[in-house]
């Protein structure tokens, strides 16, 4: 017996709409709600779940009353009604408003994930004593 997935929640890295729409046709999203989501052309698209269903379509409400695109897709090989990620595409400050309303385990997971992602670490390469920033200038 498969032991459950930890829900979690990730930032996408791309905006480029083939990048999306490839990442949502993976997570299992139907062909009507990718067309919907590309079409928007929204910031910032969030993957969060595996959630119990109830949550995910808490979520997914919270998320299109806030104005917030949001479908519930369930990962290829994975064949469990009970539980469905969200893939949620917003400008990031709306995506913070969204995981403020949703609350609990869901929002604090996503917002954890979103500020990771805005506010990446510092990288510095140590050599012959001393330290070059990357990512700060051309070097």
């Amino acid at each position: 017996m498969r032991k459950k997935a930890e829900p979690r929640a990730r930032v996408l890295d791309s905006v480029a709409s083939d990048e999306v729409t490839a990442e949502l046709y993976a997570r299992g999203a139907d062909a009507e709600a990718v067309r919907t989501i590309v079409a928007r052309g929204l910031g910032r698209a969030m993957l969060v779940g595996p959630l119990p269903m109830a949550e995910a379509q808490a979520l997914r409400k919270t998320a299109s009353d806030l104005g917030a695109f949001a479908a519930l897709s369930r990962p290829a090989g994975r064949a469990d009604p009970e539980r469905a990620e969200v893939v949620v595409m917003a400008p990031a400050d709306a995506l913070t408003s969204i995981a403020d309303a949703v609350g609990g385990n869901t929002g604090r997971m996503t917002r954890e994930a979103l500020s990771a992602f805005l506010a990446p670490r510092r990288r510095v390469l140590k050599c012959r004593g001393r330290e070059l920033a990357l990512g700060e200038r051309t070097l």
